[in-house]
C-alpha cells in the first residue's frame, strides 16, 4: 500500500474509533445514572452522567497515550490570560444575549440551583475533555491541515470536533435512519460555540478556555432564566 493509501487507512481507523467512542462513554453514563436510584435528568443523574463518561474518557487517553501527562492532555494553564480575557468578554456578550432572548422570545426552561451549580462546573469540563482533547488528540495526526480563521487557526482534526459535537444533540435513529428531533436554534449556536472551544484549545493546547466558555455557555443562561423566574420578570 502506498504512503497515501496508508494516510488514508489510518485516517479512517482513527475516526471510526472517536465516532465510537463518543457513542460509547456518554451512552455508558447514561446506563450507570439510569440504573441507580436517582431521578433521570436531575442534577445528580446529570453528575453521574458526565463523571463516567470523564472518567471513561481520561482512562482511554492516559491508556492509549502513556507517555502523556494530564499536562499534555490539556490540563494545563499555557495562555491563562489570554483564555481569562476570551471567557470574560464572551461572558457580558453572552449575558446580554441571554437576557434580550428571555425578555423578547422566552423560554419554557425552569432551572433549578442544582442544574445551574451542574452546569457552571462538570458539564463543560466532561464535553470539552471528549469533544476536544480526546476527539483532536486522536485526530490531529492524520488531519493536521490547519486552515487560517480569526488569526489563530483550526485544523481538519477541529474542524471533524465541531461536526461530531453539533450531531451531539440530534435524535438519531439508525434502523430506519432519520432524525426525529431538529431545534435549529441550537444547532447553530452548538456550532458557533464548538468553533469557538476548538479555536481556543488549538491555540492554547489547554482545556483552561474551552471549559471556561463552555460552563459559562451553560450556566449563564440557567442562571439568567433562574434569576427572571425569581423576580418574577
Amino acid at each position: 500500500m502506498s504512503d497515501r493509501g496508508d494516510l488514508w487507512a489510518h485516517r479512517v481507523l482513527r475516526l471510526a474509533f472517536v465516532i465510537l467512542c463518543i457513542r460509547i462513554f456518554p451512552h455508558a453514563g447514561t446506563l450507570l445514572a439510569d440504573y441507580l436510584p436517582v431521578d433521570r435528568w436531575s442534577p445528580l443523574w446529570d453528575v453521574i452522567h458526565h463523571g463516567v463518561q470523564l472518567l471513561l474518557t481520561l482512562g482511554v487517553m492516559m491508556f492509549l497515550s502513556r507517555s502523556l501527562s494530564l499536562r499534555d492532555i490539556g490540563f494545563n494553564l499555557n495562555h491563562a490570560s489570554w483564555s481569562l480575557k476570551c471567557s470574560g468578554v464572551f461572558a457580558i456578550i453572552w449575558i446580554a444575549g441571554v437576557v434580550v432572548w428571555v425578555l423578547f422570545i422566552g423560554t419554557d426552561l425552569n432551572p433549578h440551583i442544582g442544574e445551574i451549580l451542574y452546569s457552571f462546573t462538570l458539564e463543560g469540563l466532561s464535553e470539552e475533555l471528549l469533544f476536544r482533547a480526546f476527539v483532536i488528540g486522536m485526530l490531529h495526526p492524520v488531519f493536521a491541515h490547519t486552515f487560517p480563521l480569526l488569526r489563530k487557526g483550526i485544523s481538519v482534526a477541529g474542524i471533524i470536533s465541531i461536526v461530531l459535537f453539533a450531531l451531539a444533540p440530534l435524535a438519531i435513529v439508525f434502523d430506519p435512519f432519520s432524525i426525529s428531533y431538529v431545534d435549529p436554534l441550537v444547532q447553530l449556536l452548538t456550532i458557533c460555540f464548538a468553533l469557538m472551544y476548538a479555536i481556543m484549545f488549538e491555540y492554547s493546547h489547554s482545556l483552561l478556555g474551552p471549559v471556561l466558555v463552555h460552563n459559562l455557555s451553560n450556566g449563564i443562561l440557567l442562571l439568567v432564566i433562574y434569576l427572571f423566574r425569581l423576580f418574577g420578570a
